[in-house]
């Protein structure tokens, strides 16, 4: 319905039109006529914007449009926007045709509920599944692995003493999933898609998951600014929480959030590479710095305007760019970076480069193949001696700094979809639905 646009929703009008809410990036509103298979666009090119447009049909057998702007319209002869107030629009309606009502809990229990009545019913849903996807794998502050599934989000954690997994159920309000976590002060910070939400779990505490003061997981609310996407995550320099993240639906402009737990207080800073994400963070013990790698994709239905990934140096003391360099020709993300003892900064692309840069000279010192195809997300890190490990879908690998090439050290028999832990000489990651140990072994 629309070329240059990555989403179509269609609704069946009472016409027997079919009209197609375009999302996200240039949003517009296509009427296709089945019968002449031809299409009208009722929204002026000048006039789309980014944003969500929804679209429903009302009892009446009239499709309604809701605009980014969130005013509502009623579509005329299907052709024409006419204004409505959100009040006077036939919405259908919801629950069953007996009036009863109905929604799940924690998605393996139907609660039915009758308004009049008020009587209730409670069916558990017994089914036996696959597995939820795992999304991200962290190390805890009590040497635990903790991990979130995907869709729905649940926090989970591995003990390697005992070997027991637990489901720690929702860690925040978001519905997708963790998308990045780190310890600090004996506390898990975890931040969530969608809306980049931040939560912290402290695992002394009993487990009570909400908002409030007491909750165990705590959401602590959106990061702002239109982000959604929080890929990244640095903790403790200057005592404070670093997130790197993409931008909502339609949106260009990543940005590097900051949160103070002490003082209880955020700030994000959005177009620090402009039209840019912050895929990746490396914090620079040495020069107190952060190193951040980015990615020329922004939110979700939108089309790259920049060409290549740049690595910025960032100042967590006054919270500023300090310097910026293309490190990789022609690389669209940095998918990994990790920062040496002796500071220099090591990353993967996602065109299967690795590279060195030195921050004190700020130059490129190196730039080489990774030899293997597929890398991960978020998943090269130091080990307890001195060699970086890295995951690509079929290899675990190691870069000794100073030698700098890659070699690979193992390969699974599963695919490595998500990463990464290293927790002693164990490295742990995500097979689809299933937690993995390697053991790092006495030469590697």
């Amino acid at each position: 319905m629309d070329e240059k646009q990555f989403y179509c929703y269609p609704t069946a009008g009472g016409d027997g039109l079919i009209y197609c809410a375009i999302r996200f990036e240039k949003t517009d509103i296509v009427v296709f006529d089945p019968l002449k298979e031809t299409r009208i666009s009722l929204i002026p090119l000048e006039e789309r914007r980014s944003g969500w447009l929804s679209l429903t049909r009302g009892e009446d057998g009239k499709v309604y449009a809701r605009l980014p702007s969130g005013r509502w319209f009623r579509i005329e002869d299907g052709k024409n926007l006419l204004e409505a107030l959100e009040s006077e629009i036939p919405f259908p309606k919801r629950g069953l045709p007996d009036g009863r009502q109905f929604h799940l809990v924690d998605t393996n229990i139907l609660k039915i509920q009758n308004p009049a009545t008020k009587e209730e019913k409670e069916i558990p849903l017994r089914h036996e599944a696959s597995g939820a996807f795992l999304f991200v794998v962290g190390l805890g502050p009590d040497g635990r692995i903790y991990g979130s599934s995907m869709l729905p989000l649940r926090l989970f954690v591995y003990n390697p003493i005992d070997q027991s997994l637990t489901n720690l159920g929702k860690a925040a309000h978001a519905s997708g999933q963790v998308y990045s976590m780190e310890s600090y002060d004996g506390k898990l910070y975890l931040c969530s898609y969608p809306a980049a939400r931040l939560s912290v779990y402290d695992p002394k505490r009993p487990l009570k998951f909400g908002d409030g003061e007491d909750a165990n997981p705590r959401d602590l609310g959106p990061m702002g600014e239109g982000q959604d996407r929080p890929r990244a995550m640095i903790a403790g320099p200057h005592g404070k929480i670093y997130i790197g993240s993409y931008p909502d639906y339609g949106l260009h402009g990543g940005a590097i959030g900051v949160y103070d737990p002490k003082k209880k207080e955020r700030r994000v800073y959005r177009h620090i590479i402009p039209n840019q994400s912050l895929a990746s963070l490396a914090y620079l013990e040495k020069f107190d710095l952060v190193a951040g790698g980015s990615s020329v994709r922004g939110g979700g239905g939108t089309r790259a305007i920049e060409k290549e990934a740049k690595l910025i140096l960032w100042e967590p003391k006054e919270e500023k760019k300090v310097f910026e360099i293309v490190p990789v020709p022609d690389a669209r993300t940095i998918l990994s970076l990790a920062a040496t003892p002796g500071g220099l900064v090591y990353g993967v692309t996602d065109n299967e480069k690795v590279f060195i840069f030195d921050p004190e000279k700020k130059e490129m010192r190196k730039i080489f193949n990774l030899g293997l195809k597929r890398p991960v997300e978020v998943s090269l890190q130091m080990g307890p001696d001195g060699l970086l490990y890295g995951l690509t879908q079929e290899q675990i690998f190691f870069i000794e700094p100073g030698k700098d090439q890659v070699l690979p050290m193992a390969k699974p028999p599963v695919p490595i979809t998500s990463g990464m832990a290293i927790s002693g000489r164990k490295i742990y990651f995500g097979s689809h639905a299933f937690l993995y140990e390697f053991e790092i072994p006495s030469n590697p």
